[in-house]
């Protein structure tokens, strides 16, 4: 499935392939719109996020704990941290 971009101000976002994330201004959530069949589009508002990197099938992030995760297709092993 495919989502729309949000609206609102970003402190950061990223382009993969066929979906891009942001890292909102306002509450450091994690908006991702676009081509999501590996569920590397997947929003978070479950804490906040400094930073998002969008790639082919995956999206990485590091959250205000400066703990990284990442989501998303895991074809040649991206996600393993």
């Amino acid at each position: 499935g495919q989502s729309q971009a949000p609206s609102g101000t970003f402190s950061g976002v990223s382009a993969g392939a066929y979906h891009s994330c942001g890292v909102s201004a306002s509450s450091g959530h994690l908006s991702c719109w676009g081509g999501n069949w590996s569920g590397q589009a997947e929003s978070r508002e479950d804490k906040s996020y400094v930073s998002v990197s969008a790639g082919g099938s995956h999206t990485c992030w590091v959250d205000a704990a400066g703990v990284v995760g990442c989501g998303g297709g895991n074809e040649a092993g991206q996600l393993a941290p």
